[in-house]
């Protein structure tokens, strides 16, 4: 809930509003796309269960947008002549209500925003708009106990999880579809950097879905791709959210640079180790466990996927 809460305020707050995003929240919700890579083996198996039943949750809570708090003065007078004090600013803070069987988050949300959308039919005037969210969750196990996982066959739950929510994400997709989708925004929908249609996405993810194949990154790149082009909502988590979630984060931030800023194929491995080992990821471990290196080990790494080994020198932490 934190982790939405927190992505829908940075979405409505610190970007320039989208129409097609702004036609989403009115007419049929966001989508919310949650990425794992835990394993089915071990204690992470109950992670991934927890996991499943939380994401699916969020699908019931209801989302209010009001108008924010402008810029605040204390009601204080001045005297003629006197310098204005600079205005001071009301933080926008969420309130949530209720509890399990009915949240209500109220968003507190700029007005230029607001003011973009339309009135539902089924809206009251004095109503403020609200709207639910679709969540879906996809997870790939990439390490060493993914492997075992699968030797055993534990990883049933895995194949049903993302078989379960390849449907909401196509059922979602068939509403989209029959959207007022802004004219400036249509062509990127269909294409998003990729020439390949969104209907054509959405074919090829159910294909890798169904496949089962081993340690399959396939099924996470098409359900980014899908996720992008209909303006949703991106989560990516491991186990601590350090070490296979640097992997999957700056893969991802590659394959954008690839897809949307013509970063060469001649330049993609290098710009992704680049990331890897400098920068936030590597920050990012060091503020949990206070050394700039992942916790992998090499023989770790040689059962992961090519495309998630970070470069040497970066790895070998025995802290999880």
């Amino acid at each position: 809930m934190t982790t939405l809460v927190t992505s829908l305020m940075t979405r409505l707050w610190c970007r320039k509003a989208d129409p097609l995003f702004v036609t989403v929240l009115a007419h049929l919700g966001p989508l919310a796309e949650f990425e794992c890579l835990v394993s089915c083996h071990g204690r992470e198996e109950g992670m991934l269960s927890d996991m499943v039943v939380a994401v699916e949750d969020l699908g019931t809570v209801e989302f209010v947008m009001v108008s924010s708090a402008g810029p605040q003065n204390g009601g204080r007078t001045r005297s003629e002549g006197a310098v204005p004090p600079p205005p001071s600013y009301e933080l926008p803070m969420p309130y949530v209500s209720g509890n399990r069987c009915g949240l209500r988050v109220v968003l507190p949300v700029p007005e230029h925003v607001l003011s973009l959308l339309p009135t539902a039919n089924t809206q009251q005037p004095n109503d403020p708009p609200s709207f639910c969210v679709t969540p879906v969750l996809f997870n790939v196990g990439i390490n060493e106990e993914a492997t075992l996982a699968e030797k055993v066959r534990t990883d049933g739950p895995q194949s049903r999880n993302n078989q379960d929510s390849f449907e909401r994400l196509s059922q979602y997709y068939h509403r989209f579809k029959k959207l007022p989708l802004p004219q400036e925004n249509s062509r990127r929908v269909a294409s998003m950097g990729s020439e390949v249609p969104l209907v054509d996405l959405i074919d090829k993810l159910g294909v890798e879905v169904m496949s089962q194949r081993s340690k399959n990154p396939s099924v996470l790149y098409l359900a980014a791709q899908c996720c992008r082009a209909m303006a949703g909502l991106r989560f990516t988590s491991c186990k601590s959210g350090k070490d296979r979630t640097g992997m999957s984060s700056t893969l991802e931030q590659a394959n954008i640079l690839a897809a949307e800023y013509d970063l060469a194929e001649t330049e993609f491995q290098r710009a992704l180790n680049c990331m890897r080992s400098e920068g936030t990821r590597l920050e990012n471990c060091q503020k949990n466990i206070g050394s700039r290196k992942y916790a992998f080990s090499a023989i770790n790494l040689t059962m992961f996927p090519r495309q998630y080994r970070p470069p040497s020198g970066t790895y070998g932490s025995k802290i999880t």
